[in-house]
């Protein structure tokens, strides 16, 4: 079992050397880090960051920066959802 399988099944793991997990760590940051310093007026940019980041969105959400996430494809939101400034969800398993 690798390690995100490990994480999956809600089981210890390390991600700091699984190469597959830093790298997607990684590619989470970019985009957090994207969406963290685009301003607020850009909210179609902002959605589209968003949209390519998490595993689910729902429809009429906010997130406001900034916004901080593992890495984001295990990050399931609902339909009217807000959620205010340093907003942070540790999302090694599904959320």
């Amino acid at each position: 079992m690798n390690e995100a399988e490990k994480a999956a099944a809600g089981l210890l793991y390390d991600a700091n050397y699984d190469v597959d997990l830093l790298k997607q760590r990684d590619d989470a940051k970019l985009k957090i880090y994207t969406f963290n310093h685009t301003a607020f007026t850009e909210k179609e940019k902002r959605e589209e960051i968003l949209i390519s980041l998490l595993g689910k969105l729902g429809e009429n959400f906010v997130i406001e920066g900034p916004f901080y996430c593992d890495y984001g494809y295990n990050i399931e939101i609902g339909d009217n959802f807000y959620a205010n400034v340093n907003f942070t969800i540790l999302d090694g398993a599904k959320v």
